[in-house]
């Protein structure tokens, strides 16, 4: 009989249908193939083989020696002794095994509640410690690990928190307003700026709820629903007047889908600036209108035959002049209003005694308001500080405030200039007024003497440019001062700008005080 080779056991697993068996091992294992391999054997295994090994191996070699040698020196060496040293040695085994295991059983129990409120622990959001991690079994390994998991996950958080607090900060200190919808209109995220500009309830009464019980316009609902239509795939904008404002929305469909981003800007200052570019343009395009006109007028009548009329080509070419020195005046006011607003223009800062400036302004207008058949005449207080100032801005902006005085008063008004001290922000300062007897101005028409260009009904027959009051606001703004007017129609008007006064800075320099 041929003897059959003995067979062995493998460790390879079978191919299963769903892949291949798994080896299962607290060890180390590695993919081969179709099966996997144990590299090392349980530590906790060998610790628990070895702990009962050991005591049975002591008990059943050391104490039935013992008894045996005993035995040798009384003579008893029957059947019975044997039993009862085995028996014995039985005991001794069994007892030594139960105290091994229930070490064992004490060390893995307290493993695994470490583990158990650790992990609660970690669901809670505190910080993961596990004592008695040290060693090289399962379940030092095991608590390591936990460690290790715990402190990326609090590391994520972490990130995750700072992240959303960065996110937060932003959409708090933005000036557009920003709402997240999700696929059923309700709002999961608002900021300030939104709650301003179109009336939503803050960020914590506006979640959750629907936007069309929000918000009272069919057009802000409509521009939702259709970014959050399923072929959305661009940005859609809607502009409205809401509460003296014009906002801009923009909604924006989420990559991601069934979301919708809403950005909402105030255009008011836009709408605005464009506003007055028209207004602007149509006046330049009024102001060059006439003279041009008048230009073409002259040069046609001289083509016809005034040229061979030397008296009237003389006075032709007078009015010409008129009219060409009024184009340059444009021009030149244009181009130094430009160089204000603009922050361009050079200011040549020195000391100067306001009754100085005040007292040169109305000289060099006086003849003008003389053949205009005005009275003029000039009051200042004893008391004037000096100003710190661009001499012949100031002079200049006086100028213009004296010259439309005289523009304004019938024959045999008066005009009075005046400069006297005053309070400014606090501080002293130096008020420059100019009174007049004229026709005054409409109620309406007062706060918008200022702007560029215009001019009351009464006005539009006169010469100018309507310029000249803007340059005088800008150049007074430019001092750190102030502009105003009183006015009574058919009374007369009160003109007046505010100077800060000259402050010694502690080095014997003059400065403006602010």
């Amino acid at each position: 009989m041929v003897a059959r080779e003995p067979r062995r056991r493998s460790r390879v697993a079978a191919p299963h249908s769903n892949g291949a068996w798994r080896w299962l091992s607290t060890g180390r294992v590695e993919t081969l193939g179709w099966a996997t391999v144990s590299e090392r054997r349980s530590s906790f295994a060998r610790r628990l083989a070895l702990a009962c090994a050991i005591p049975a191996a002591l008990a059943a070699l050391i104490l039935p020696a013992l008894l045996y040698v005993r035995d040798l020196g009384s003579g008893r060496t029957d059947a019975a002794t044997w039993a009862l040293l085995a028996f014995l040695a039985l005991a001794v085994v069994s007892l030594a095994s139960a105290v091994a295991a229930a070490r064992i059983a004490q060390r893995t129990t307290s493993a695994a509640r470490g583990l158990a409120l650790a992990a609660n622990a970690l669901a809670r959001g505190e910080t993961v410690r596990i004592a008695h991690v040290a060693g090289d079994d399962e379940f030092a390994d095991l608590g390591r690990a936990f460690e290790d998991m715990a402190a990326r996950f609090h590391g994520s958080i972490d990130a995750i928190a700072a992240d959303r607090a960065r996110l937060s900060a932003i959409l708090a200190t933005m000036d557009d307003g920003v709402i997240l919808l999700n696929g059923d209109q309700r709002v999961l995220l608002a900021n300030r700026a939104a709650t301003e500009l179109i009336g939503l309830p803050d960020d914590a009464a506006a979640s959750g709820r629907p936007l069309v019980q929000l918000v009272s316009r069919h057009e802000l609902y409509e521009l939702a629903r259709n970014a959050l239509d399923s072929n959305a795939s661009r940005p859609r904008s809607v502009e409205m007047h809401l509460d003296a404002r014009d906002v801009l929305v923009i909604a924006t469909p989420m990559t991601s889908g069934g979301a919708a981003l809403l950005l909402i800007q105030d255009v008011s200052a836009v709408r605005r600036a464009e506003t007055v570019r028209r207004d602007f343009v149509a006046n330049v395009s009024h102001e060059l209108k006439t003279p041009i006109a008048s230009l073409k007028a002259l040069v046609e009548t001289l083509e016809s035959g005034a040229l061979d009329d030397p008296p009237a080509a003389r006075d032709f070419l007078g009015r010409m002049h008129v009219e060409v020195d009024g184009l340059a005046q444009l021009v030149q006011e244009l181009l130094d209003l430009a160089r204000i607003e603009s922050g361009r223009a050079r200011f040549m800062f020195a000391l100067h005694e306001a009754a100085e400036l005040a007292a040169s302004a109305l000289e060099r207008l006086r003849p003008q308001a003389t053949r205009a058949g005005l009275r003029a005449s000039l009051e200042n207080d004893p008391s004037l500080p000096v100003v710190f100032a661009d001499g012949g801005r100031v002079e200049g902006a006086l100028m213009n405030l004296i010259h439309n005085a005289i523009k304004f008063t019938p024959e045999g008004g008066y005009i009075r200039v005046r400069v006297v001290p005053t309070t400014l922000r606090g501080g002293s300062g130096v008020r420059f007024l100019v009174e007049d007897t004229g026709v005054g101005i409409a109620p309406e028409g007062v706060s918008r003497v200022w702007e560029r260009f215009y001019k009351t009904d009464r006005s539009r027959a006169t010469t100018g440019t309507g310029l000249g009051l803007a340059i005088v606001k800008h150049v007074v703004d430019a001092h750190g001062g102030v502009v105003g007017v009183s006015s009574v129609q058919d009374e007369g008007s009160s003109f007046w700008f505010d100077l800060p006064a000259a402050a010694d800075d502690g080095h014997g320099q003059s400065t403006m005080a602010r």
